[in-house]
Order: C-alpha cells, then sequence, then structure tokens
C-alpha cells in the first residue's frame, strides 16, 4: 500500500496546515513531535516536493497549496462518515452475559472487552459462567468461550484459534527431583493434572512419533487450573498441561521451563459459542464475530511468542472447523 493512502499522514498535514507548528500539531494528535516531523517527510518524499518551508511559522510551498485545496475536503468528508459510524454504533446497547474459564477472565479478557466498549460504548457484560458448553445450552449465558468440539443442533460455533498445553516446572524443582523425561512413568515425581468444567483430563500425551498412556497413578488431579500454576512455582510438583497463554511469560522468564522433552498434550480446538436463539440477536453477532477474530490474533501471537523456548513437538492437529454462521 503506498503511502500516499495512510490517513494518518495525511491528517498530521491538514493539522500543519492550521497549526504551521510541529509542537502545536503534536499536541492535537497527541503524538511525538518526532513522529509528526517524520510522518511529514515520508509524505514529501512519496509525493516527491516539499510541502512546507521551514520557516517560523511554516510556510506550505505552492505545491503544498494545491494538494490542500484537494485533499481538505477528503479528509473532512472521511472524518465525518468515521463520525457518523461512532454515533451509529453508540445505538447498539445493551448486556451481554459472556462465559469464561477463570484463567482467561482474569488475565486476559479485559482488553477485549475495553476495545470493544470504545466502539459501542453503550454495551454491558456480565460474566456468567466458567467457560462452559453447558452455560449456553442452560441459556445461564449469552455466549462461551469453550475448549473442545461440541455437538447440539441448537449450538453455534465460530473457531477462535488453538490452546496448546504444556509440561512445565520450575528449574529448582528439576534440580531437586530431576528432569522427568516419559508421561507412562512418573515414579519418582509429583505430577499435577487439571480436570474441570472447561475439559476433561487428558489421559495420553504425544510425541512426534508414538502416544502413551499417562501414569495416572502419580497424577494429582485438581480442578483449578491457575491452582496448579500455583502450587507448581511453589515447587509442589509439575504440570502435565499447563495452557500456554497462561505460561508463556513465565517461560520467557525462566520462572518455569518446559519437561518431558518432545511430549505434549493434544491441542484442544477452542471456540466461541451461544445457541441459535442467541445469534439473531444483532449484538451478541457482532460481539462473537469481534471476540472471534480478537482470540485467532491472540493465539497466533502466543504461540510466535513462545517459539524461542518451546515448539510443539508435533503439529498435525486439524484446522477448526467452522460452522456456516450466515444472518
Amino acid at each position: 500500500m503506498s503511502k500516499l493512502d495512510d490517513m494518518n499522514l495525511w491528517r498530521v498535514f491538514l493539522s500543519l496546515c492550521g497549526t504551521r507548528n510541529f509542537s502545536y500539531t503534536a499536541a492535537e494528535l497527541d503524538v511525538e513531535v518526532s513522529t509528526v516531523s517524520r510522518n511529514l517527510s515520508q509524505l514529501e518524499k512519496t509525493v516527491g516536493q516539499s510541502l512546507f518551508q521551514r520557516t517560523r511559522p511554516l510556510k506550505l510551498t505552492r505545491e503544498g497549496e494545491k494538494i490542500l485545496s484537494i485533499i481538505e475536503p477528503v479528509i473532512h468528508q472521511h472524518t465525518d462518515a468515521i463520525d457518523r459510524i461512532l454515533k451509529n454504533n453508540s445505538l447498539l446497547e445493551g448486556g451481554i452475559r459472556l462465559s469464561v474459564s477463570h484463567g482467561v477472565a482474569t488475565r486476559h479478557l479485559r482488553p477485549f472487552l475495553e476495545d470493544f466498549n470504545k466502539l459501542y460504548p453503550n454495551v454491558s457484560f456480565t460474566i456468567a459462567g466458567s467457560g462452559s458448553i453447558n452455560d449456553v445450552t442452560s441459556y445461564k449465558a449469552d455466549i462461551a468461550c469453550v475448549s473442545g468440539m461440541h455437538e447440539g443442533k441448537d449450538l453455534m460455533l465460530l473457531p477462535r484459534g488453538r490452546n496448546i498445553y504444556v509440561p512445565v516446572a520450575t528449574p529448582s524443582y528439576i534440580k531437586k527431583f530431576g528432569m522427568p523425561t516419559d508421561p507412562s512413568d512418573l515414579t519418582n515425581f509429583k505430577a499435577l493434572q487439571f480436570d474441570g468444567a472447561t475439559r476433561s483430563r487428558f489421559k495420553t500425551m504425544r510425541s512426534a512419533d508414538r502416544t502413551v498412556e499417562i501414569d495416572q497413578k502419580h497424577v494429582m488431579v485438581i480442578g483449578s487450573i491457575l491452582g496448579i500454576k500455583d502450587f507448581v512455582l511453589e515447587d509442589y510438583g509439575f504440570c502435565l498441561d499447563m495452557p500456554l497463554f497462561l505460561c508463556i511469560d513465565e517461560l520467557l522468564e525462566k520462572k518455569l521451563v518446559p519437561v518431558l522433552p518432545g511430549w505434549a498434550c493434544e491441542p484442544a480446538p477452542t471456540y466461541v459459542a451461544c445457541t441459535q436463539s442467541a445469534w439473531r440477536n444483532k449484538l451478541n453477532r457482532v460481539f462473537i464475530k469481534y471476540l472471534q477474530e480478537s482470540f485467532l490474533a491472540f493465539f497466533e501471537a502466543i504461540e510466535t511468542k513462545a517459539a524461542p523456548v518451546w515448539k510443539l513437538p508435533f503439529d498435525d492437529s486439524p484446522s477448526n472447523l467452522r460452522k456456516d454462521l450466515s444472518e
């Protein structure tokens, strides 16, 4: 895309035409003075002409005056269109009951909701469940963020990425007890595993060429993934299935390290779920599509961020199944 298509550059130009001062334009647009100078230089380089004489105050060149007469009505028209869109968005109002896991609700959901409210300020949210499909089928929640595929003739599902699970421990735990290497033999270790409403516990783990059953005799099952994380950080044991998005920071900071080299649990596809009746509500549809795109970008960014320290030892999981959600 050409720099001439960048509306932000033209807004800087139009502001400078009014203020004739780099500092005033920076204050008006809430950016650094260096950003204003850089944007103007980019625009002039693309146009191939100087647009301002660098005097105090700035003075438009003849070419700058010509371009101003062309671009000013375009910028005003674009600004008016955005204002009308935002005004229309403000008419979309109401409440959404959302069901999400405790880990997502406490760590990652807030920025999504805040960004949505910038577009739709008259929408409110209630956390009405913990990420179980039963929350939407029982009409306790309008929308749920769920893991794994679910069947039901009244269910609507949009894929929102995949959840990857990492076996992790602290460096001090490994120093004290050694590195667990085989999920089918955990005799000398204290392994922790999640089992709850959002997903059932894994019974197997995979490497690149084989699948083995987890040695359940030496596994403690806990119904809170955040509780498991706390136990692991306190050297109580190691976790077989910590969601990558919940431990990425600790992995990068080396507070946690991957264990069971070459092994991992199967990734789980994740979805934004609702009933058909909830989908017919325009507010729900708009938010579901927004949430889907937000999570797709989120999970992709997490995997990219983790690549230097850990990668899935196999990667043949099928792409998410998208339900046909035509309006």
